[in-house]
């Protein structure tokens, strides 16, 4: 599932990452991440670059970029947390406006 700026609106079209999860029943996330890596090296054909799986603030993630659409893709595992808070966020972007100017310009501040 998607999550994150790609969900709320924030989104920016040149500098935006995907943020995903996979929502499943495993626990170790580690695991699923390495799985996940195997499948995509099998049948990636050249698409994606990737780096294994890491251990961040946030639980494991895998970072990769699919090189036909260009985009880099955050992989975690069990987010269920980041899917309703960017889904609380959008609600927020569709009741005022300001809000979705104040957010592109506190972002683009903090880089």
């Amino acid at each position: 599932m998607k999550y994150g700026s790609t969900v709320n609106g924030l989104c920016s079209k040149l500098t935006s990452d995907l943020d995903l999860t996979i929502l499943t029943k495993h626990q170790d996330s580690e695991i699923v991440l390495n799985d996940l890596v195997g499948v995509l090296k099998k049948y990636g054909n050249q698409r994606y670059e990737f780096s294994s799986p890491r251990r961040d603030r946030a639980g494991w993630i895998l970072n990769f970029r699919d090189n036909i659409l260009l985009t880099d893709i955050d992989l975690m595992v069990n987010k269920v947390s980041e899917i309703l808070n960017s889904e609380i966020i959008r609600e927020y972007s569709m009741l005022d406006q300001r809000f979705v100017e104040v957010t592109h310009f506190l972002k683009a501040w903090n880089k």
